[in-house]
């Protein structure tokens, strides 16, 4: 299963979608947790000057330790930290102790702290220890200042988390963080110890656990969506896919007729059609097999025919003269099968080429010349006009010398054969710039209309050429080879007769 495209694709979207969420959640989360750890030592660094001046007043004063703990217990509870006294010995000489669980009411219409509700039950302030609270920043800065038994008026800055209401809870998760700082005495240099400040309030960690639990289940969100979109995709994408596939195995199990219908233009579109133009090609070739198989064998069954009844006729004949005859016979039928074997090999040589035979320049001037000696001789005996219209310099091409032999051969017999006593033939070779053209003009039988565009197919002879020796391979031949060599060959019907009409590329001097 996890071998198909549209399963791994929409694997590959949801694994995507997990590593953005996941690097998203780790940055985001990242910045908060820096940046309420910043908010935490901003705390610590705000009030531990108040805390040291009065730590270090309590330590020069000498007060006794049950006069200092209910001052060091209350300065914690305002500003919500846990105070440690060191001496020069390092060795503890104040501690407020954890921090315990306190609530504040204050009177929302003079601001000012009316009870504390600690472990040990409620604690209802005096008036003459009232503490007032002023917000410099909505929600998010108090300024509490007042005073406390035995110690003078006091100003500290608090983050608590403030409603409307009339109550300011300070029930707040505490903070990993500490700061150390001198204890000093008034304006006395020298140091009577060390002052550390530790769990302060842990801002922020309320906003993280709910950031992240948003960013946990958005995540969550995403990957289901972002594997529901890889699914969609992939069902969009692997869909030609499967229809490609589906063709190439109904070709396989022998439907050459089998056609893929995506429409779409992309990548799998191009793919498509062009699996449509090999599919047709691939039957087309199959068809032109199944039927030269089938037309090669109609055509060698003739002369096999009858080469068989000649020699039984002639195995039969008591008389010399008329086995001669018979034997005579068979003889002409077994050349003619023998050319009609020589002309399939070459053709299907021809067509199974994948590459053309090397080309050569080649003076057509001069291939002509020596060509049309031997047909002029051939034509004299027929009666006919036979002439060679060509430059007097040379004109070369790009070819292949014994094809191009097989080519002319073909085209001048055919010329010679078709054409009756008196008739003419003409060869004319005219280069023009680029071009080369040569013609062969007859004023033969001609061909009829409707054969013409069959004539270079095999095994096609015109319905007029039936009492014409023939196999219908040679022009089959010719248009084979002249298009390997990059030319062209036509054919029309002259008045009277045909033309065949051939085009090269010119080649200037040697090539």
């Amino acid at each position: 299963m996890f071998q198909l495209i549209r399963v791994r694709l929409a694997l590959s979207f949801a694994a995507i979608a997990v590593f953005a969420v996941f690097t998203l959640g780790v940055v985001l989360l990242a910045i908060l947790t820096n940046n309420y750890s910043s908010q935490e030592q901003y705390y610590l660094r705000s009030n531990v000057g108040v805390i040291s001046a009065a730590v270090g007043h309590m330590m020069s004063s000498e007060m006794p330790q049950e006069e200092v703990q209910p001052l060091l217990e209350n300065l914690a509870f305002l500003t919500q930290t846990r105070i440690q006294a060191y001496d020069l010995d390092q060795q503890l000489r104040y501690d407020s102790g954890p921090l315990q669980n306190v609530e504040v009411t204050f009177d929302p219409r003079n601001l000012l702290i009316t009870r504390i509700n600690d472990s040990n039950g409620e604690v209802q302030l005096s008036t003459r220890d009232t503490i007032s609270l002023t917000p410099s920043l909505p929600l998010a800065r108090v300024v509490v200042q007042g005073s406390l038994p035995n110690w003078p008026r006091f100003r500290l800055a608090l983050n608590p988390a403030a409603n409307a209401d009339e109550r300011l809870d300070f029930l707040l998760r505490q903070s990993a963080l500490s700061i150390t700082e001198p204890i000093h005495s008034g304006q006395d240099a020298h140091p009577l110890g060390t002052l550390v400040l530790s769990e302060g309030p842990a801002f922020g960690r309320a906003i993280l656990m709910r950031v992240a639990w948003g960013w946990a289940f958005a995540g969550l969100l995403a990957v289901l969506l972002a594997a529901l979109l890889g699914w969609y995709l992939s069902r969009r994408i692997s869909a030609p896919i499967i229809a490609l596939t589906e063709v190439t195995t109904r070709m396989a199990q022998g439907d050459l007729s089998s056609r893929t219908h995506v429409k779409s233009r992309d990548e799998i579109g191009q793919l498509a059609h062009s699996f449509n133009e090999m599919a047709a090609q691939v039957e087309a070739t199959i068809t032109m097999l199944h039927r030269f198989v089938s037309d090669a064998a109609h055509e060698l069954q003739t002369p096999l025919t009858a080469l068989y009844v000649d020699l039984d006729l002639a195995a039969q004949a008591h008389e010399a003269a008329t086995q001669q005859g018979f034997v005579q016979r068979a003889q002409a039928s077994a050349l003619r099968l023998k050319s009609l074997t020589n002309q399939l090999l070459a053709l299907s040589r021809l067509e199974a080429q994948a590459e053309p035979e090397p080309t050569e320049p080649l003076d057509l001037t001069n291939l002509l010349r020596q060509t049309a000696e031997t047909y002029a001789s051939q034509a004299e005996q027929a009666e006919l006009n036979f002439s060679l219209q060509a430059p007097a310099e040379a004109v070369y091409i790009r070819a292949h010398l014994p094809q191009m032999r097989v080519v002319l051969d073909n085209l001048f017999d055919n010329a010679c054969k078709f054409t009756p006593p008196g008739g003419n033939v003409t060869i004319q070779l005219q280069p023009s710039g680029a071009q080369v053209q040569l013609s062969v003009t007859d004023t033969g039988i001609g061909v009829p209309p409707d054969d013409l565009p069959l004539l270079f197919n095999r095994f096609h002879r015109s319905r007029n050429a039936a009492n014409y020796p023939g196999s219908g391979l040679g022009l089959a031949i010719v248009k084979a080879i002249i298009e390997q060599q990059g030319g062209q060959v036509m054919v029309e019907n002259s008045t009277p007769g045909t033309r065949f009409t051939l085009h090269w590329a010119a080649l200037s001097g040697h090539g």
